[in-house]
């Protein structure tokens, strides 16, 4: 498998002016961010659950710490802050269609799947946490 090691987990909580609020969630892939918005208001699940993400383009790795205001008319306009950071590894090697993690956060922590069901929509299913 080519991606083992540690990689950058986050979930930025985004304030935009055109979407509202909603939670960005990224993964260190491929020297990007690979990114998905997640649906609504809602939060990666902490405990065994799932949630409705869409793809979106990947960030640059130099907008992993970013918190702050984007200013008006620009693309994200809005407040971005930091709710989640740590690390994750592969479970196994990742496809476009499925990605089988484990996240080290300070929020989240387990395994996790990331689903494709449909062109750029994603399902975030937190595994049942191992006793």
């Amino acid at each position: 498998m080519s991606e083992t090691s540690e990689k950058l987990y986050i979930v930025q909580k985004h304030t935009a002016e055109k979407r509202g609020l909603h939670y960005d969630f990224r993964l260190e892939y491929a020297g990007e961010l690979r990114s998905w918005a997640l649906t609504g208001h809602t939060v990666p699940p902490a405990k065994a659950g799932r949630v409705t993400m869409i793809r979106v383009e990947d960030h640059p790795m130099e907008w992993a710490d970013f918190q702050g205001t984007i200013p008006s008319g620009e693309y994200g306009a809005g407040t971005v802050e930091m709710w989640d950071k740590g690390t994750f590894t592969f479970r196994s090697e990742p496809s476009e269609s499925k990605w089988s993690i484990t996240i080290s956060g300070t929020k989240l922590q387990g395994d996790y799947t990331i689903l494709k069901v449909r062109e750029k929509i994603y399902y975030l299913i937190k595994k049942k946490d191992r006793l």
